[in-house]
């Protein structure tokens, strides 16, 4: 990633960068995905499936839900706290 003035904040570390979902920036290694914020420190890192994330489009009420590998669902927030119901 690199800034408005042309600044590199990230080395090329990601296999994609899908661009700002409210005030993070949604990236992805390996297949999966997380988020970093805008100068490129990792604050959720790349551990969900990208086809997982409901919505991609933003967080409600600060939660993003997601699809945990043991095939439960559950919500993350803005700070990758995990949250989910038995």
């Amino acid at each position: 990633m690199i800034n408005k003035l042309g600044y590199q904040i990230t080395s090329f570390q990601y296999d994609n960068i899908h661009g700002f979902v409210e005030d993070l920036v949604h990236v992805q290694l390996n297949g999966k995905s997380g988020f970093t914020n805008a100068s490129g420190r990792q604050i959720i890192s790349c551990l969900y499936d990208l086809d997982n994330w409901f919505p991609l489009d933003g967080f409600i009420d600060g939660l993003v839900q997601v699809n945990f590998e043991n095939g439960k669902f559950g919500y993350i927030d803005k700070n990758g706290a995990q949250f989910w119901e038995d």
